[in-house]
């Protein structure tokens, strides 16, 4: 986070100086900020913003900046609440041939319809954006559109409750972990690994289950993901339960609360502990965790609802005062 505050402070000191370096020109400056999208996008976002707020930005930079701009919001999870900006960007990039960007474009216009709940229109824009990027070999916007539309088609599965979309989605997880193993892009890779693991159930998938897990969580650990290695431990601790791998089961539960330590609270700990010893079939250990968290959750809701908040402590002061009192405040 500190180097990305660095990074962000140096370019935001290089915008001031633009005009007057003519060696700072403005594509360097959107260059720098599309290699900060995939590792810090939300400091790529607010310096793209800063950018966008000089308005010194023209030509094909000032068309550059817009999409840098959706591809950032994007990846800080913002809606994109219109196709009306894409439609423009595709009319730009098409009177000029570039089929990378028509690409790119065409994957911000599956997201503008996925989240408009065009189930139809999402994945046609996502197969276009795949067909573009193909030729071109441009695999940052082929992982996250395999990724992206695996996710889609995963989700279509599980409300039509039809066998095709799933199918298509793990299909597409495994070309976005191999895609993302070439690019050596461990966040995508996770996400991908974890999404997948969703997906296989039954026996016969458990040894793929466990790699997709294993892999995940050593990526995780790697790159010091505490939130996604947690996800996977506990994931790990669930599917041993289903297995009857008792010590294999408390190992992992073990790991995940020890990552989770001082994040959850203390009643968590003892409801996470009973849950994993129901799956493993030690009902007297269960009971016991589970009885003691739901004690401590009744203790705490008590706690919370009997001791004054700071703001409510403030307002009962301010009753007692005089109305001369509150009028010189």
């Amino acid at each position: 986070m500190r180097k990305a505050l660095y990074l962000f402070i140096s370019l935001l000191l290089a915008v001031t100086s633009c005009i007057e370096r003519p060696e700072v020109t403005m594509h360097y400056l959107l260059k720098q900020a599309e290699g900060m999208l995939r590792t810090v996008p939300d400091t790529a976002f607010y310096f793209l913003q800063s950018l966008k707020e000089t308005s010194i930005a023209t030509g094909d930079d000032s068309v550059f900046l817009e999409l840098l701009l959706l591809e950032a919001g994007a990846k800080n999870e913002a809606l994109i609440p219109d196709t009306l900006a894409i439609h423009s960007l595709t009319s730009y990039y098409s009177a000029k041939a570039d089929t990378l960007m028509l690409a790119r474009t065409c994957r911000l216009s599956a997201l503008a319809y996925r989240n408009l709940g065009d189930y139809e229109g999402t994945v046609a824009r996502y197969n276009a954006a795949i067909a573009l990027a193909r030729p071109v070999e441009a695999k940052h916007v082929l992982g996250d559109a395999y990724y992206e539309l695996a996710n889609v088609y995963y989700s279509e599965g599980l409300r039509t409750r039809t066998e095709p979309p799933r199918i298509l989605a793990d299909s597409l997880f495994y070309l976005t972990e191999q895609t993302a193993e070439e690019l050596q892009d461990t966040a995508l890779w996770i996400n991908s690994l974890l999404s997948h693991s969703l997906i296989p159930d039954g026996r016969k998938q458990y040894p793929e289950l466990e790699r997709q897990l294993l892999l995940a969580l050593r990526l995780s650990e790697s790159v010091h993901d505490t939130g996604h290695e947690a996800v996977a431990a506990m994931s790990l601790s669930m599917m041993y339960g289903e297995l009857g791998k008792k010590e294999k089961s408390i190992l992992y539960v073990r790991r995940n609360l020890d990552l989770r330590r001082g994040l959850i609270p203390d009643y968590m700990h003892y409801l996470v502990w009973g849950n994993a010893y129901q799956r493993i079939g030690e009902k007297d250990s269960a009971a016991y965790y589970l009885a003691k968290g739901k004690e401590l959750k009744e203790r705490e809701k008590w706690v919370h609802f009997s001791t004054p908040s700071n703001h409510l402590t403030e307002e009962f002061e301010l009753g007692n005062q005089s109305l001369e009192d509150r009028l010189n405040q």
